[in-house]
């Protein structure tokens, strides 16, 4: 009887073992807390009023890098989250308000160069665009952007973004 017991016991623990080997790779990020902590962020800096056109948000996925590609990387991609809105608000007012709520939450801002297109010019510009950052639990930086969105000249989005431990680069 207890070399039955030991036999079954063994055999759970390999069948365990090899489960857990041949399982999903572990997530990049547990239980969507960074996607959820984007989202409350993004949220709470919509500007009151304003008519929002559309929310989405990517949780992040593994990929495993492209066999020819002897650079690429097996690992996770961004986790991002992105409204896109509509305002009467000058854009100055908009990043300074999102700011105060921000810097609030534990953000730091650190505003970009970034090439922007002019809507109805047809051509695009480098602009500096407010960015804020915030440590997440792994140690690599949570971000926020600014910017113009080229649909209208009135539209503006608020992006979201943690690149997870990992970062993929499939190369495909």
């Amino acid at each position: 009887m207890r070399l039955a017991r030991s036999t079954v016991s063994l055999t759970a623990a390999v069948l365990l073992a090899a489960c857990g080997a041949l399982g999903t790779q572990p997530t990049g990020d547990p239980g969507d807390r960074v996607l959820t902590q984007l989202r409350s962020a993004v949220t709470a800096t919509v500007p009151t009023g304003a008519q929002v056109k559309s929310f989405k948000s990517y949780p992040t996925h593994f990929h495993s890098k492209c066999p020819d590609n002897p650079s690429g990387q097996n690992g996770w991609d961004a986790v991002r989250v992105q409204v896109l809105f509509s305002t009467q608000q000058p854009e100055m007012s908009i990043a300074s308000t999102i700011n105060s709520i921000l810097l609030s939450q534990g953000w730091v801002r650190h505003d970009v160069e970034s090439e922007v297109y002019i809507y109805g010019d047809n051509h695009s510009v480098q602009q500096k665009i407010p960015q804020w950052t915030k440590t997440a639990p792994s140690g690599s930086n949570l971000t926020l952007s600014l910017y113009p969105e080229n649909s209208g000249p009135q539209d503006l989005a608020l992006e979201g973004r943690w690149d997870p431990p990992g970062f993929s680069l499939p190369g495909c």
